[in-house]
């Protein structure tokens, strides 16, 4: 019998303390291998929470998360591992070291997991390609856009070649024109098989994804679409 690939919540639910409302409400989702799925939703809907359920930074108060078929474990060593290994985050804030290149910038994940130097390097060159700023591989990050520091970003998550690469809001301080390139760098120059999921409020964002789930007081409603 074959085990399902993917990454999966079960019935979750989640409060910031005993007497807070639920923010999420028996969420069931599946993130299937290689596809990429917009959370589209008013703000307070929970979107934030659910991608931090996902990608292992909150314990939620109650469900399960599962993992190619395994129910992970709540905490500890192990799970600090695959939240390390497996999953790469994009923000709408970029963080970057201001002083140094596009390129450095780009292989700090690498550098972080112990990737030897050139490796890395290597690696971050061919992301910063990928994502159409290989010329600027060079630049110090404070000379560049804000539509090219964003890509800086996906280059360093591209660059260590995740199983998920979860993004929130990516495009929420760019204009029309740089959300198009961005996206379209994240989505369309992911490494095969890897899953992407971007918390958005932006059609045109959602556009680029295979799948649309809609989250509503915490709990995802009809009116989703696929691509």
């Amino acid at each position: 019998m074959s085990v399902a690939q993917g990454l999966e919540l079960r019935e979750i639910w989640h409060r910031y303390g005993s007497h807070s409302p639920p923010v999420l409400r028996g969420v069931s989702m599946r993130v299937e291998p290689g596809e990429s799925i917009a959370l589209m939703g008013p703000s307070g809907s929970g979107k934030t929470t659910l991608l931090t359920v996902l990608g292992l930074l909150v314990e939620p108060t109650g469900g399960e998360v599962r993992l190619d078929g395994r129910v992970l474990p709540k905490k500890g060593a192990e799970l600090a591992r695959l939240r390390a290994a497996e999953f790469g985050w994009v923000f709408q804030s970029v963080n970057v070291l201001p002083r140094r290149s596009a390129l450095d910038n780009a292989a700090l994940g690498l550098l972080a997991r112990g990737t030897a130097s050139a490796d890395a390097k290597r690696a971050a060159e061919g992301a910063l390609e990928a994502v159409g700023i290989g010329s600027l591989a060079r630049q110090p990050v404070h000379t560049l856009s804000g539509g090219e520091l964003q890509r800086v970003c996906i280059a360093r998550v591209l660059a260590a070649r995740p199983r998920f690469i979860l993004a929130d809001e990516p495009t929420g301080q760019l204009d029309g024109a740089n959300t198009e390139g961005v996206i379209a760098a994240l989505v369309n120059n992911r490494p095969l098989g890897t899953s992407v999921v971007i918390a958005t409020h932006d059609p045109l964002v959602a556009g680029h994804c295979d799948r649309v789930l809609r989250l509503v007081d915490g709990e995802i409603v009809p009116g989703g679409a696929s691509r």
